[in-house]
């Protein structure tokens, strides 16, 4: 599932330049945020977490520039569930 979520998250990051980076292992995943025009990484990231508390997903923030975001979902959560979390992400990076 962890590989699932990465590659999901990967290729998002492909599409946006918002994100910099995807990194974890098994389903603790990171997704480092590069920031936007006039946005810090930081201040991207905020706004993320917002939109993504908005539509039901709660993730964390992360490392020295506090500017990745940690996705640690549970471990019985099925396939659907993390594409849907996944949509909404892409959703919220669209919508900045």
């Amino acid at each position: 599932m962890g590989t699932l979520l990465q590659d999901r998250l990967k290729n998002i990051a492909q599409n946006s330049d918002m994100l910099s980076d995807v990194r974890g292992l098994g389903l603790m995943v990171g997704v480092e945020i590069a920031g936007y025009g006039t946005l810090s990484p930081a201040e991207c990231a905020d706004r993320i977490l917002e939109c993504m508390k908005d539509m039901g997903y709660l993730l964390g923030k992360t490392g020295p520039g506090r500017n990745v975001l940690t996705w640690m979902p549970p471990l019985i959560i099925q396939e659907e569930e993390l594409m849907e979390a996944a949509d909404a992400l892409e959703k919220t990076l669209q919508t900045l």
